[in-house]
């Protein structure tokens, strides 16, 4: 009875897992998909879409610290939500400064 509980309770992390960091994931595709058609288009490469920006995410995000996996695995949930809202404000404030450099250009 205790495999068939454990295996449900992974199951359902790992469900919760993907039903919280896929729209993070879309937000952060939607912040590097304007990012790219401010800076990089007008360098004369061409303009991406969302599902581009999302690969390009994850391709980029394979070289990045694992600190958020890290402190999930030692189950410390108050760091790792401070982490998290750390990053998405630090993506929305990469956002937004960029509206503003690229109105300026």
């Amino acid at each position: 009875m205790g495999a068939v509980v454990s295996a449900f309770h992974a199951t359902f992390v790992l469900a919760a897992t993907w039903l919280v960091l896929l729209p993070i994931g879309v937000l952060r595709a939607f912040i590097i998909c304007d990012m790219w058609a401010w800076f990089v288009v007008p360098l004369g490469l061409p303009q991406i879409g969302v599902l581009h920006a999302f690969g390009l995410s994850l391709f980029i995000g394979l070289f990045m610290d694992p600190s958020l996996s890290a402190m999930l695995a030692r189950e410390d949930k108050e760091a790792s939500l401070q982490v998290f809202a750390q990053s998405v404000f630090g993506w929305l404030f990469t956002w937004a400064a960029g509206a503003a450099i690229a109105v300026m250009l």
